[in-house]
């Protein structure tokens, strides 16, 4: 299996459309995550089975990955567009792909800085048209000329690796010692953990581990299906939310007077 010219050019065009839309809008977060890519990325491949595979091990690792302030730690995006497809290609375990795929997001945070960088121009064009009240002139240099940089900044890496890397990846993975192959695959099947882990510290209120730790319990022993699990958390959740409505609201009550009272004092 080769990834052809149009495979390429395809991927690489997605990639980018997914990279230059506009933030905080609708859909904006779905077309960062690695699994919404994986459908798009195993439908040009032609193979939609293996990139779910790969594309729900890669998921894992970016499970808690947010951009506080605007600072990305890495780009699930560019990952997925680049690991996904080589792992196909290349015959890649879901363990090795995964670690390929970490130094990929870091890089495609970097040309995320990067492109930070240079829409600094396009806004100050921007705020030139703002000031003669030029609506449209601001829009083309705030907004359409910014996304159409960022998306070739993202499209012709993505699409002339896959094209010219391919064969020579394959290549270079064949010649690739077998400690080391076996050392990206322990450390990618420890990677996810860390997914995990990051998750975890973002629910970790005391009232709220309880569920976390029942419901990994329940699949780790009982083997329960994660569907059937997911309604139960969801019945469950909803219990909780209606039992404990008139405690919260009291709760909240209660640190409203005593902002008031330390206001006036």
């Amino acid at each position: 299996m080769t990834i052809s010219l149009m495979q390429a050019i395809l991927l690489g065009l997605f990639c980018g459309i997914a990279k230059c839309c506009i933030p905080y809008t609708t859909g904006a977060f779905m077309f960062n995550t690695v699994i919404f890519n994986a459908v798009i990325i195993g439908a040009v491949m032609g193979d939609m089975t293996q990139a779910m595979i790969i594309g729900a091990s890669l998921q894992l690792i970016y499970l808690g990955v947010i951009s506080a302030g605007g600072n990305q730690p890495t780009d699930p995006c560019l990952a997925s567009y680049v690991a996904i497809p080589v792992a196909m290609v290349s015959g890649l375990n879901t363990t090795a792909a995964v670690a390929l795929a970490v130094p990929v997001g870091l890089l495609g945070a970097q040309l995320m800085n990067l492109d930070y960088l240079l829409n600094g121009f396009f806004a100050q064009r921007g705020d030139t048209f703002a000031e003669k009240g030029d609506a449209a002139g601001m829009t083309r240099w705030s907004v359409i000329y910014c996304g159409i940089i960022r998306a070739l900044m993202f499209a012709v890496p993505v699409a002339t690796a896959l094209y010219f890397g391919s064969g020579a990846l394959q290549g270079i993975l064949d010649d690739i010692p077998k400690f080391v192959t076996n050392g990206l695959s322990a450390m990618g099947a420890c990677l996810p953990a860390v997914g995990f882990a990051i998750i975890a510290n973002l629910i970790s209120k005391p009232r709220y581990m309880p569920f976390f730790f029942a419901g990994f319990f329940l699949i780790q022993y009982t083997k329960i299906g994660t569907i059937p699990l997911l309604l139960a958390g969801l019945f469950l959740t909803f219990l909780y939310i209606t039992f404990t409505i008139k405690e919260r609201q009291k709760m909240r009550m209660t640190r409203m007077k005593r902002k008031k009272n330390t206001m006036r004092q």
